[in-house]
């Protein structure tokens, strides 16, 4: 797992280092810079414009002029802000810049071209609207930037980004790289801060143990811990699942689902939708069994979720009376965990109380919905963003006793204890019924793995990955659920 950290974390983190292990901050910030100064020598840039704010992250941007200036041909400096404010470290750097032959410029280093900028202005402690001059500096490197096609470096994170949300505070720089110290921020992996940072480059100035964060990420390297196979295994050992899904309307919610089930893994997979839909599931997946949803009762349904390893109910549902119904027996009956999605969110939005029983069986629920999902279980608006906050989240999490898989362009999953942010997929997700893929993944990993928090981890990057690999076969504008179903075998190959 990658750490991921708020602003508020790594400010803790630093203080740790220099209270209790006694590193100097002008220490810490001297890493920093020959960390920066290193990168930019190995890209071979001879000739840069470095824009430094008036706090600690301008220091760095001074600091890294300083030693930039014995190894590269030209370093300039543009000092930007409000010079009353002006931290001890940014006058320490300046002090030490005197004596050497950097120019320290105004107004005509913008006469000049350059192979590198590189913005020192803010960092991570940005949390107000940028205006004034500082708006009119990251206007000019933007523009520049375009004109010039010149690389832009950011130290720590671009000016304009939020730190924890990755929202755009009035305009950003857009960097082509950011080096960052210690782990990703939380804005470089959210919003327009995953887009506006470039290449993210980590840069460690200390033993990170004693880091400690809400937010991480599954990498490549974790996939080395995904549950392996065993070749004695039968068909009850990789998982049943049941799939409550599709009215006669959304047959192929249902197929989606249950071939994902199958791809990813699961032994068997069990359907009950609609009898409408049995000839088109039967021709489509003849692997599946099917159950009549309409002719469904209490006996039925506790005979099926026992059946179960673990069950999937919403695809394709529909908003009924009969299916609030069929909903709450279900949350009530099912021992097993029990992954609702789709319908079954905007209908459970209206029944919370539901979950909260739910919770108080310490049984594994786990909600899978999209931002206007979201919005209908918790309330608030699209708008408000409250999906893509990873604090607020994981209190939902906690509060509610539950697994939330909030999904957007970039996924969490919070279990009340942490928060797992996806960094896996693009745009080709973007399409009906990827979801239904999602919720069958899922529904399997949670089968097979110790933690059901962790299988849906693995089932989001996994999810992640067979969209990236669709998109790249055919172009991530014309992929569909079905290009990504066709994918997941290959992905899950490669893990094993």
């Amino acid at each position: 797992m990658n750490r991921i950290a708020s602003r508020e974390e790594i400010k803790a983190y630093e203080k740790h280092l220099m209270e209790a292990e006694h590193i100097p901050s002008l220490h810490l910030m001297e890493r920093a810079a020959q960390s920066v100064a290193s990168f930019i020598e190995e890209k071979g840039f001879s000739n840069i414009l470095i824009w430094a704010g008036c706090g600690n992250n301008g220091a760095d941007g001074l600091a890294v002029a300083r030693i930039l200036n014995e190894v590269i041909e030209k370093v300039s400096v543009v000092i930007v802000g409000d010079r009353t404010k002006c931290t001890k470290e940014f006058l320490f750097q300046e002090e030490l810049l005197t004596h050497t032959n950097v120019v320290v410029s105004g107004e005509e280093a913008k006469n000049h071209q350059y192979d590198l900028i590189v913005d020192a202005i803010l960092g991570i402690g940005q949390n107000r609207d940028i205006l004034g001059i500082i708006q009119e500096t990251v206007n000019w490197i933007n523009d520049y930037r375009q004109e010039y096609n010149t690389k832009v470096l950011a130290i720590d994170m671009p000016t304009g980004i939020h730190t924890d949300s990755g929202r755009i505070l009035t305009c950003a720089v857009q960097a082509d790289y950011t080096i960052t110290f210690s782990c990703k921020k939380s804005g470089q992996v959210l919003g327009p801060g995953s887009i506006v940072c470039g290449d993210v480059v980590i840069r460690r100035i200390a033993g990170a143990a004693s880091l400690s964060t809400l937010c991480s990420s599954i990498t490549k390297e974790d996939l080395k811990n995904f549950p392996k196979r065993d070749v004695l295994g039968n068909k009850a050992t990789f998982g049943k699942v049941l799939c409550i899904t599709g009215n006669c309307n959304t047959p192929g919610a249902c197929i989606l689902n249950a071939k994902a089930v199958l791809k990813s893994g699961a032994g068997m997979v069990k359907v009950m939708t609609d009898p409408q839909n049995r000839d088109l599931l039967m021709t489509s997946l003849p692997e599946s069994m099917f159950q009549d949803r309409m002719s469904y009762d209490d006996e039925m349904l506790i005979k099926e979720t026992r059946w179960s390893s673990a069950a999937v109910i919403g695809c394709g549902l529909g908003i009924h009376p009969d299916n609030e119904k069929l909903l709450e027996k279900t949350m009530k009956i099912c021992e097993v965990p029990l992954i609702i999605d789709a319908d079954a969110l905007t209908i459970l939005g209206k029944h919370m109380e539901w979950l909260r029983k739910r919770s108080k069986s310490n049984q594994i629920t786990i909600l899978t919905p999209h931002p206007k999902e979201f919005t209908a279980l918790f309330g608030g608006e699209c708008k408000d963003k409250m999906h893509a906050n990873p604090g607020y989240v994981n209190q939902l999490a906690r509060e509610y006793g539950c697994i939330i898989v909030a999904k957007d362009a970039k996924t969490m999953i919070a279990d009340g204890c942490g928060v797992l942010i996806n960094e896996s997929g693009n745009d080709s997700l973007a399409k009906a019924g990827s979801g239904d893929i999602l919720s069958g993944m899922i529904a399997t990993l949670v089968c097979v793995c110790d933690s059901p928090a962790k299988a849906c981890g693995y089932a989001v990057y996994l999810h992640g990955l067979a969209g990236e690999e669709a998109g790249s076969k055919i172009g991530r504008i014309s992929t569909t659920a079905n290009d990504i179903l066709e994918t997941i075998p290959l992905v899950m190959k490669s893990i094993m």
